[in-house]
């Protein structure tokens, strides 16, 4: 087990229970990623509505910043996934000031929520691919400009082919893992949806 995946809510509009907060993440990454081997922490930030993005910002990347610091004597490397899930450092525009600050701020990636946020996948993967350190596979599919399903990826509108192009380009050699996420396949028509999926993803790994 490489990754260890943390959703919950860190931030709060009292600085003061912020700090608390990391040092509880602080425990939490200790004990499970030395018990479990995990060299990847992921994770994310939720966003405080009292406050400005600025302020946002400010308290995210103190947050991050320790984490970091933590993370680097346990052999721990620190990354934001981007499901907008109780997070906000998602987008390009959280990544130019979180990440373009925190050099040491890696990426989950997964370009269906991209895709159902209305952003341009490829954009971010050019902009930020270098900083990616873990890839979701997973389909997405809007018609009439709103979410259907999400089919097996190859069956999907992603353009995985481009996707991988620059993945190439920026020299990723980190994990992809299959997500399956559909409404639809269940059962033994989703064991044969991963089935084409690992198929069709291997045709596009030539290293």
């Amino acid at each position: 087990l490489r990754y260890l995946h943390f959703f919950h809510t860190r931030l709060s509009s009292d600085l003061r229970a912020k700090g608390s907060k990391v040092r509880a993440d602080d425990r939490h990454m200790k004990k499970q990623c030395c018990h479990l081997g995990c060299t990847i922490y992921i994770t994310g930030c939720n966003y405080v509505e009292e406050l400005s993005y600025y302020e946002n910002c400010q308290l995210a990347i103190s947050y991050f910043e320790k984490l970091i610091a933590f993370g680097k004597q346990k052999g721990v490397r620190i990354a934001t996934y981007n499901c907008r899930w109780n997070n906000f450092v998602c987008d390009a525009m959280a990544y130019t000031v979180i990440h373009g600050y925190l050099k040491d701020l890696y990426i989950k990636y997964d370009t269906s929520h991209c895709i159902y946020a209305g952003g341009d996948y490829l954009q971010e993967a050019r902009d930020w691919g270098g900083r990616f350190i873990h890839v979701h596979i997973k389909g997405a599919l809007l018609i009439d400009g709103k979410r259907f399903d999400d089919p097996p990826a190859g069956m999907d509108m992603t353009n995985w082919g481009a996707f991988f192009s620059v993945l190439y380009e920026k020299g990723y050699e980190e994990g992809l893992s299959i997500e399956p996420h559909s409404a639809t396949w269940h059962g033994e028509l989703g064991d044969k949806g991963v089935d084409y999926t690992i198929a069709y993803i291997r045709k596009l790994m030539l290293l």
